[in-house]
């Protein structure tokens, strides 16, 4: 009894574990095509953890990637805390390519950053944190103003079936 009434003890002193996404595996997803006003983009999931999304009818390569992911190095933590602001990642990510430009988002439960840059390729990147969980959206274009709206269009129409309700 006293065993029992210990192992109780342990986990109501425990914190309640994360939820993280609701979906894990992209392959389970069934994703309509979604216009823009660049073209059509059609979604294809190549992994459980990764999904393509191309422009079938655009005049110049346009492309989005979405990857699910882990990261348990605490960065989630430190930004919700506050110990790392948006500032922070801001400077960290122009150190390393001057041109990025850098805001924080929430999305439902989920915290992080979207980026917009010229580094090699033109580009936006959307990075969002929940319990460990993490999606990416890179999406690529000629210019950033494509790059970004085509990303920002894909983040809408796939995060929220990823993330999960609030």
């Amino acid at each position: 009894m006293r065993l029992l009434a210990a192992i109780l003890a342990i986990f109501a002193a425990a914190p309640a574990a994360g939820e993280g996404f609701v979906v894990t595996d992209l392959t389970a997803l069934s994703v309509a095509p979604i216009a823009l006003d660049g073209g059509t983009f059609e979604v294809q999931p190549v992994a459980r953890n990764r999904m393509i999304v191309a422009c079938t009818d655009c005049t110049e390569l346009m492309v989005i990637d979405v990857v699910l992911g882990r990261q348990d190095d605490g960065t989630e933590d430190r930004l919700r805390s506050g110990e790392t602001s948006i500032d922070d990642i801001r400077a960290l990510c122009q150190a390393n390519t001057p041109s990025c430009a850098l805001e924080g988002i929430t999305l439902g439960r989920a915290i992080g950053w979207v980026t917009e840059y010229e580094a090699g390729v033109t580009g936006s990147t959307t990075v969002l944190f929940l319990d460990g969980d993490l999606l990416t959206i890179r999406s690529i274009a000629g210019d950033i103003p494509t790059a970004r709206e085509n990303g920002d269009a894909v983040t809408a129409a796939l995060a929220p079936m990823i993330i999960g309700a609030e």
